[in-house]
């Protein structure tokens, strides 16, 4: 897959690239290689990354229907669940898609991934990762216990789904009936962003 140097593909690419780096510390931190801290404070981190990555992937999907006016509306916000829902509103295929990507004879043959995270439940997972990090009224304060695990299989469970949903996948650009493919390469090496023109070959 060619690199490609188009703005809208460079700026979904920083996105993406930010995402990796942020699941990466989550796996470090819920290793204890990141840093020394509670165990609560760790989840709290882990979250909040989650969080935000939540919040890169509804921007980078902003990103891709950037010329459509109906979006420039939603320019100014932040809320992942928000975006994701209004887009869905332009166009269904607003979402990225996981795909398997292969090359034979030359050509590149793309096909859907089962298994991978649907709309609904991302848009689950950045509102449960908000019911974490914000406590709430002093009764649900008095409620909760802090967790004393060293192990956080709740938040490395969810990081690897977002990993699952992006390592390579697609999204649809309505406007120009084009496909943005992104394909995570390892940790150290940038993500892969390409364009194909046929919508239909997709």
């Amino acid at each position: 897959m060619k690199q490609a140097t188009d703005p809208v593909l460079n700026l979904y690419q920083g996105l993406m690239e930010e995402v990796k780096v942020r699941i990466s510390s989550i796996d470090k931190a819920t290793l204890g290689l990141l840093f020394t801290l509670p165990p609560q404070t760790v989840r709290e981190f882990g979250f909040l990354q989650l969080r935000l990555c939540c919040e890169r992937i509804a921007l980078s999907c902003l990103v891709v229907h950037g010329d459509i006016s109906a979006s420039t509306k939603l320019r100014g916000d932040y809320q992942a669940d928000k975006i994701i829902s209004e887009l869905e509103k332009i166009n269904p295929a607003s979402f990225p898609a996981a795909i398997t990507a292969t090359k034979r004879d030359g050509i590149w043959r793309i096909e859907p991934k089962d298994g991978y995270m649907k709309k609904a439940e991302f848009i689950e997972l950045y509102r449960e990762c908000g019911s974490y990090l914000h406590k709430g009224s002093l009764k649900n304060l008095i409620k909760m216990q802090h967790p004393k695990q060293i192990s956080y299989p709740e938040i490395t469970k969810r990081a690897q789904s977002i990993m699952d949903l992006l390592n390579i996948h697609m999204i649809y650009e309505p406007k120009s009936g084009k496909a943005i493919i992104c394909q995570f390469s390892p940790a150290n090496q940038s993500a892969c962003v390409v364009v194909r023109a046929d919508r239909g070959s997709c």
